[in-house]
């Protein structure tokens, strides 16, 4: 078999929109019953209680070092 330019397109087109469907399905779930944390942004499975000892405190970045201002910016492998 020759596979020519628009052949190969059309394949990668083909397995491109497979894949985001894949990638859309897969991120579908149902909801866990416990609404115990509905509210707060903690980790599935934990309460505050889990934290109460922690010596991290999260407070909110308001010093910066420099700011860069770029056009493009690539997160992660392209």
């Amino acid at each position: 078999m020759e596979l020519n330019r628009r052949d190969f397109l059309k394949g990668g087109a083909v397995l491109g929109g497979a894949a985001a469907m894949g990638s859309l399905l897969g991120g579908c779930s149902s909801k866990s019953s416990d609404t115990s944390n509905s509210k707060s942004s903690l980790p599935v499975g934990t309460t505050a209680e889990d934290f109460a000892q922690s010596v991290v405190v999260l407070e909110p970045i308001t010093k910066f070092k420099e700011e860069k201002t770029y056009d493009i910016i690539v997160i992660g492998a392209g």
